[in-house]
């Protein structure tokens, strides 16, 4: 006897409708994505251009050639951060130079959203230096990168720091030493805010936050870059998302302290009061 077939069960209209809205979805995302990525090649180029171009009219070590640089990299930060969809919303007043200032330490777009907002020197992680785009763009136009773990390289940025600082522009450095997924600020490493000590210079502080919207994958995860989290396919995830929301508060008055362990404790707990977590409603 011919064994009957097995008989799938009828697709409904409304699971087949589903199937259709989440594929038409995950291709515009993909679309969204590959649009931005060549986008920021784009932009990158010719900013790079503008900056040779400059560097050659200015040179390289010019009082003129540095604030070029400044300009350039802050209009290239603004253009990349709507590329990306990145809204920032400030608050509090922006710190006027000569300044430091500390903020905690998200992701590598804190450093756009930073750039996009104000004209500094920043300070960051080594290894930033040899990502994609954002590292190679970053040391072309003035950031310091540092080896914490290099007490011969620490001092020699914190050399570097005491000169910007002296000519009278601003520095922008996060003391945590390293990003997070946002749940409360780490502990301040106090090593490089010895020049804001050792200058009494007082210091401003911020406070960065990251949001995306419903139906996208929670900041914490998406946006904030932290663990053993690879670079280029966390960016490339990035891309896919439809927006996102960037609180950056500044606080209102600025720290003092000749002790650089009591001026990082100070600015600790200033940070961490305004900090907003980011976390999703569930707190996953």
């Amino acid at each position: 006897m011919a064994m009957a077939k097995r008989l799938r069960p009828p697709t409904s209209p409304a699971s087949s409708d589903r199937r259709i809205a989440a594929a038409a979805l995950a291709a515009r995302r993909r679309a969204r994505a590959v649009v931005r990525a060549t986008a920021l090649v784009t932009v990158t180029a010719v900013g790079y251009g503008g900056l040779v171009a400059g560097q050659t009219v200015l040179g390289r070590t010019t009082p003129a050639a540095r604030r070029f640089r400044q300009r350039m990299f802050r209009r290239w930060c603004g253009v990349v951060v709507r590329i990306l969809g990145i809204r920032i919303q400030v608050r509090g007043e922006l710190p006027t130079a000569p300044f430091m200032l500390v903020t905690n330490h998200l992701s590598y777009i804190d450093i756009l959203v930073l750039g996009a907002s104000l004209e500094a020197v920043f300070l960051a992680r080594h290894d930033i230096a040899t990502w994609p785009v954002i590292g190679w763009a970053a040391e072309r136009l003035g950031t310091v990168f540092i080896n914490r773990r290099d007490f011969g390289d620490l001092q020699s940025v914190n050399a570097t720091i005491h000169g910007v600082l002296e000519r009278g522009d601003g520095v922008v450095l996060f003391p945590e030493g390293t990003s997070t997924d946002g749940r409360k600020v780490g502990p301040f490493r106090s090593p490089v805010l010895e020049p804001a000590a050792a200058l009494k210079l007082p210091v401003a502080y911020g406070a960065l936050s990251y949001a995306t919207p419903p139906g996208e994958p929670p900041a914490h995860n998406s946006v904030c870059w932290w663990g053993d989290a690879e670079f280029a396919p966390h960016f490339w995830a990035m891309l896919h998302i439809a927006a996102i929301d960037a609180p950056l508060a500044f606080g209102p008055d600025r720290v003092e302290h000749a002790d650089r362990k009591a001026l990082a404790a100070a600015l600790h707990e200033r940070v961490t009061a305004m900090f907003v977590p980011v976390v999703t409603g569930e707190g996953s």
